[in-house]
């Protein structure tokens, strides 16, 4: 997993693109599932939450159940389902 989780690090780090990212986890779902969550938390920082949203929901469709990325999936669009603003704190960035 070390490899998959540097490409992650990379990409939040901003030195990977999202497509570079997305490309190179196309072979497992675990993967996939991490850059998704990687990419969602990332927007998320950034006050993009419809961006957020996407890859959140993205990361439901791998239907890889057994990986920490579902869940936390399911519950942080459940909770911007509750409140869309959510977290407030968070403004988006210029």
């Amino acid at each position: 997993r070390n490899e998959s989780f540097r490409r992650a690090l990379e990409y939040c780090a901003g030195q990977r693109s999202e497509a570079d990212l997305l490309h190179s986890m196309q072979v497992s779902r675990l993967d996939l599932s991490n850059a998704h969550i990687s990419i969602a938390l990332s927007a998320l920082a950034d006050g993009d939450r419809q961006k957020a949203r996407r890859h959140l929901q993205r990361c439901l469709d791998t239907r890889y159940f057994a990986a920490l990325p579902y869940s936390l999936s399911v519950s942080l669009l459940a909770r911007m389902n509750r409140d869309p603003a959510w977290p407030s704190w968070i403004k988006r960035r210029p």
